[in-house]
């Protein structure tokens, strides 16, 4: 019995395993809700402030009703359609919803095409649709008819808010161009920029899956035909622009092993059947192994970054315990690098460990050359692996004692930052080698939504803190800053050089100091050693002297929603006990650099 499903137009971009895990009765408790669409509230509002009579806003119709809201739109040729849940094409397992349709159509005073009667058209299209259900590639047709029979044409057109074209100088494909206040394909111009294929990969996709939900419904030009409304970055503005692409030309780079030159373009609509049928067979196969598990599934986990926050890493991660896309942190290996090693035998760190590197390369290369350095990348990789085998976290690169600067004064300065790169929270250790007192932690934070004039505030009252203590030590103290990689200095030079804020006394009086009393202490351990998990502040700790987070669940990442919990928390000891785990989590920092630093000095 054939299976009866659909998948929405986000399936073609998401993790097959996601797909095959939803398609498990096993798993069916642990389905979760769908992402959330890309917010597109005020490109709506902008369309609808420049064409007020033509928009169509179905996105408050009820759900029982979307469909035939949309599909009635359609059939009265309203011009822009926001939010149309469109026919289902159940035959070839598709539903979907478009961020916006529009209609075929020239403007005012443009030539229109010849009328088609909307029944000729149908038998002709019918009869052109191949075995698999899918729509020819041919040539584009405006508005059909316009009898009570007129059939009309529509595209797709995604909402985003990042760069659909860059420069101000066309790519080597031209494409087209248009702006909101004349979104219609027949208003377009030639574009002005570059389209970037690859920043709007998984956009061309998911157009391509509307435009076949549109071409089901009899409502789509024979061309494939789709838009993204994002920004276009150019020289000295960055504003929004509408890219018209042509989803049956050759855009997308693809990688195969068995050409020559390794690489080739294809189409959208044709990228899009090989990973949408691959998506429809994992499903396939996924219901099949639950009325007989002998049936092996299709997709197996790779980790990958964005598994850290999909709710499925609770079944996917037990399955990769050793798999060498956990295990290999660094310089780690990609999806398809992966799968290639899984494809010779090698999925572990044992594997890799025991395998021939030299012997690997000649199958191994020719299946990964879409990235450059995939010799040294599993070169690397095969290193640690060795490493990890023999249980060595840390490897010595030079013997001999490590040579660090010595003052009588040290503080550790760590800085912590929100999801846009903003400080709230400046932390320091003052360790003062000529007393017998433990190192004191001071800090200066603001657990509060961080803007340009209270990250200055902030900053201010640290350095100036900073300026009055070392301006109280006896003449002839040496004193030093200490930090760990350059995040520290880069937030300090660019609050220096904000626009409107000018550097107070102080913060020239750090400035001045960088380099000099100021020191990272993170090259002195990349010259020295070779970390399997990196070299990163708490890697080295916890390998090093062996320093102990408090918090072993808080990272520099995961902070940032701590930080936001601090000042949205529902009440106030949800509040207070969020600040706590942040300044804990930057005390820690600061005494983990310190740690280091001592451990360091300590080698011989």
């Amino acid at each position: 019995m054939r299976l009866r499903f659909t998948l929405d137009e986000r399936a073609v971009t998401s993790c097959p395993v996601d797909i095959q895990n939803s398609f498990l009765s096993a798993l069916a408790s642990l389905k979760t809700a769908p992402a959330p669409a890309a917010d597109e509230h005020d490109l709506v509002a902008l369309l609808q402030l420049h064409h007020p009579a033509q928009v169509t806003d179905l996105r408050r119709v009820p759900k029982a009703q979307q469909v035939e809201a949309c599909l009635t739109a359609m059939r009265d040729g309203q011009r822009l359609i926001v939010g149309g849940q469109l026919p289902p094409d159940r035959d070839n397992h598709r539903r979907g919803q478009a961020d916006l349709l529009i209609r075929a159509t020239a403007p005012t005073g443009s030539a229109q095409a010849a009328p088609v009667s909307g029944q000729t058209d149908s038998r002709r299209v019918e009869a052109s649709v191949g075995e698999s259900g899918d729509p020819p590639q041919g040539q584009d047709l405006l508005d059909q008819g316009d009898g009570p029979t007129r059939q009309f044409v529509y595209y797709p057109v995604l909402l985003r808010h990042h760069d659909v074209f860059a420069g101000d100088v066309p790519g080597d494909q031209p494409q087209l161009q248009g702006r909101l206040v004349q979104p219609y394909l027949a208003q377009a111009t030639p574009a002005s920029g570059q389209f970037l294929v690859e920043a709007n990969r998984d956009e061309l996709l998911i157009l391509a899956h509307l435009w076949h939900l549109i071409f089901a419904a009899g409502f789509a030009g024979e061309k494939p035909m789709g838009g993204i409304v994002g920004t276009h970055h150019q020289r000295h503005q960055r504003d929004w622009a509408l890219a018209w692409v042509d989803l049956s030309a050759p855009l997308m780079k693809v990688h195969t092993a068995h050409r020559p030159d390794r690489q080739h373009f294809v189409s959208a609509i044709n990228r899009y059947r090989h990973e949408f049928r691959f998506r429809v067979d994992t499903a396939i196969r996924a219901a099949e192994h639950d009325q007989n598990p002998e049936l092996a599934l299709r997709a197996k986990p790779v980790r990958i970054p964005a598994c850290e926050s999909c709710p499925w890493w609770v079944v996917c991660g037990p399955q990769l315990s050793d798999d060498l896309s956990v295990t290999i942190t660094q310089s780690h290996l990609d999806t398809r690098e992966v799968l290639a090693l899984r494809g010779m035998g090698i999925s572990s760190t044992a594997d890799l460990a025991a395998a021939e590197v030299d012997q690997l390369l000649g199958d191994y290369l020719p299946q990964v050359s879409h990235r450059v350095g995939t010799e040294e990348r599993l070169r690397s990789a095969f290193h640690r692996s060795q490493l990890k085998v023999q249980g060595v976290a840390l490897e010595r690169l030079r013997p001999g004692q490590i040579e660090l600067p010595a003052t009588d004064v040290e503080i550790d300065l760590d800085l912590e930052m929100d999801a846009a790169g903003a400080v709230y929270l400046w932390g320091m250790l003052l360790t003062d080698h000529r007393l017998a007192r433990p190192p004191q932690y001071q800090s200066f934070s603001a657990f509060a939504p961080i803007d340009g004039n209270t990250e200055q505030t902030l900053a201010r009252g640290a350095v100036d803190w900073l300026e009055g203590y070392v301006a109280t030590l006896p003449e002839g103290v040496s004193w030093s800053v200490w930090h760990y990689s350059d995040s520290e200095t880069r937030a300090i030079q660019r609050i220096a050089k904000a626009r409107g804020h000018p550097p107070s006394a102080a913060m020239n009086w750090l400035l001045s100091r960088l380099g000099d009393h100021i020191v990272d202490l993170l090259p002195f351990v990349q010259r020295n050693f070779f970390g399997v998990d990196g070299l990163g502040l708490k890697a080295v700790a916890t390998a090093g002297p062996g320093y102990v987070w408090r918090d072993q669940s808080l990272s520099g990442t995961g902070s940032q929603s701590v930080f936001v919990e601090s000042y949205q928390g529902e009440s106030w000891d949800q509040r207070q006990q969020a600040r706590q785990r942040i300044l804990d989590y930057n005390e820690d920092d600061v005494r983990a650099t310190a740690g280091i630093r001592t451990w360091l000095r300590s080698l011989r």
